[in-house]
């Protein structure tokens, strides 16, 4: 009993005792479980999504996906060999030899048939009688000379020859060399006015002196027509008779000029 006369301590005694109930503030916090639906009574784990793991070229883990694909790609780098010289030749002679295949390829459809034909193991057959004609183009500072020479065989024996000279320059320019020209020509076709077998011509028009030459080889006398070249001052072709045309040929050709055998 206190001061006051209550009586404290005992609850049962002397009646009924103001009993204060406490509450456990623990029990209190622990939130109440819900039961889980019917189709999750029993949860399945479920495992995430693992990260490829990289090591890199230093021992370091990577867990970037992306680094996957960089790897390989320096793997890529690091093995690839780079073709040869000889692979790179032989590539481009053979792109070379495509190109030049397309352009000559109607040259060499042209042969293909040739020898279809059974003509390219024949010989050609060489004229031993008939004309030879060689012609040349000689270009000067001012002056253009064109010379067609015919010789005429039998037996493959020279037997004539027909000279023609002909001579451009400028009306006006060259007028004083051409004239010189003509002037040769003209003495020349003088000296051999009597010499057998031998005939000279000139013909001089503006800008252009054309010269004829005819020469009977199996007539001509050899000494009078050097005598006779040799005062007008002109030059003396050296042909005779009989000469062989295969060596005439190859001289002419030799010094340039273009000839052609005809019957």
């Amino acid at each position: 009993m206190n001061e006051n006369g209550t009586n404290v301590g005992n609850p049962n005694v002397g009646g009924e005792a103001n009993v204060t109930s406490t509450v456990n503030p623990v029990e209190n916090s622990i939130p109440s479980v819900q039961p889980l639906p019917a189709n999750l009574s029993n949860p399945v784990n479920v495992v995430p999504p693992t990260t490829p793991v990289v090591e890199n070229s230093v021992g370091v883990v990577n867990t970037d996906p992306g680094a996957v694909v960089n790897e390989d790609l320096k793997k890529v780098e690091i093995n690839y060999t780079p073709p040869s010289k000889f692979k790179v030749f032989m590539m481009i002679f053979f792109f070379i030899l495509l190109i030049a295949f397309v352009i000559f390829l109607p040259e060499i459809t042209s042969y293909v048939h040739l020898i279809q034909s059974g003509k390219l193991n024949q010989e050609e057959e060489k004229i031993t009688t008939g004309k030879m004609t060689c012609t040349l183009k000689n270009h000067t500072t001012n002056l253009d000379k064109d010379y067609n020479v015919v010789f005429s065989f039998a037996g493959n024996k020279l037997e004539k020859t027909q000279i023609t000279v002909t001579t451009k320059g400028d009306v006006t320019l060259d007028e004083e060399i051409l004239d010189e020209i003509n002037n040769t020509c003209e003495q020349l076709s003088k000296n051999v006015k009597n010499i057998n077998g031998v005939s000279v011509s000139c013909d001089y028009i503006e800008g252009k002196v054309t010269e004829y030459q005819n020469f009977d080889l199996a007539n001509i006398n050899a000494e009078q027509l050097d005598s006779a070249f040799t005062e007008a001052g002109g030059n003396q072709p050296n042909y005779t008779y009989g000469q062989d045309m295969d060596s005439i040929e190859k001289n002419m050709k030799i010094s340039n000029y273009e000839c052609t055998r005809t019957r």
